[in-house]
């Protein structure tokens, strides 16, 4: 039924609440929640992003999505107001924008711009790049002369984008951590922090000169020159990497495969001293990956370990795929 609105003048009438989904050229249709209210002297297109949506976001997209709802409506473009809303729960910012468009990227279609208030924006038409305007849901029910109309709660609507082949997922992975012989660790390659780095790069350069380029190799030439003594002067070296080990073997073997956290939390329970426990937690947090017969991190703490006397530790060798999950945000009303 049509109401009068509070400025006398009818308000407009709803004719489309619901979702719609929108061809997009090179990529899946879009889905997006539409409240299409026809009035005069315009109609009043108020568009929501929704959970689920899975093409382009209601912003990157807003210029299609409002020539389909011109077409599909049978309006001409020059009696349509745009209106965005994020809602909250969403990964946009929660909010209102009014959008206008350009012609051609450069020009403003024939129309006026009140500067102190742009919502008041009258475009005659718009078939470009678009511009986004700072609104509020209060503006756009003054301009139709009525409350919005509700969106339904998170469960339904999402439920309906799925029933569209809307939906996002994501492929959930996890850290393989090992227990591997400390005799197998590779060589270190670019010992930076090393309290003896200057020798390994004299190594390399030493290596070089002869046409051999590899720092493995110079790693390895490297470890054979590093004396008590020498590592007695290195930070590094300075826990006892053996019981580190003996303990980070232990709680991998007794959880079993596990989630990062997990080891973490029972290296976090252990009862080493305080000195060691930290160099514990770090082989769970932070942990020593060996992949393709190199360090990608941790290659101080491998060396370390090699002259600890441990004949065992927990290293990462790579990443296991675990399940898919769902990875749709949550409406949470403001839509």
């Amino acid at each position: 039924m049509t109401t009068l609105a509070d400025n006398g003048r009818m308000a407009h009438a709803l004719q489309h609440h619901g979702l719609i989904e929108v061809p997009l050229p090179g990529r899946p249709n879009g889905v997006y929640w539409l409240r299409l209210y026809r009035g005069e002297p315009r109609c009043v297109a108020v568009l929501t992003e929704v959970p689920g949506n899975p093409s382009a976001s209601l912003t990157n997209a807003v210029s299609r999505i409002s020539d389909f709802v011109a077409r599909r409506f049978s309006l001409s473009l020059s009696e349509l107001t745009v209106f965005e809303i994020w809602a909250r729960g969403s990964v946009g910012d929660p909010g209102v924008k009014r959008v206008t468009f350009t012609n051609d990227g450069a020009e403003k279609a024939p129309g006026h711009r009140d500067r102190r208030d742009p919502n008041r924006v009258e475009l005659a038409g718009f078939t470009g790049r678009p511009e986004w305007w700072s609104s509020t849901r209060r503006v756009v029910e003054a301009i139709v002369g009525t409350r919005l109309a509700e969106m339904p709660p998170h469960d339904e609507l999402l439920a309906s984008v799925r029933a569209l082949g809307g939906g996002t997922t994501r492929d959930v992975w996890r850290r393989v951590f090992e227990v591997v012989d400390v005799a197998d660790l590779p060589s270190p390659h670019n010992p930076s922090s090393c309290e003896h780095s200057a020798r390994f790069e004299d190594i390399e350069e030493r290596l070089r000169s002869d046409g051999v380029d590899d720092w493995l190799a110079a790693g390895r030439l490297f470890l054979d020159t590093l004396t008590p003594d020498d590592c007695a002067r290195c930070r590094y070296h300075d826990a006892d990497w053996r019981a580190i080990a003996d303990e980070s073997v232990r709680i991998v073997e007794g959880l079993g495969v596990r989630d990062q956290e997990e080891y973490l939390a029972a290296a976090v329970r252990s009862g080493l001293g305080e000195d060691n426990l930290g160099w514990l937690k770090s082989l769970f947090f932070d942990p020593i990956d060996v992949a393709g017969g190199s360090y990608t991190n941790g290659q101080h703490r491998g060396c370390a370990l090699r002259f600890s006397g441990a004949a065992k530790a927990v290293v990462v060798t790579g990443d296991e795929f675990v399940e898919t999950v769902d990875d749709d945000w949550t409406y949470d009303g403001g839509g």
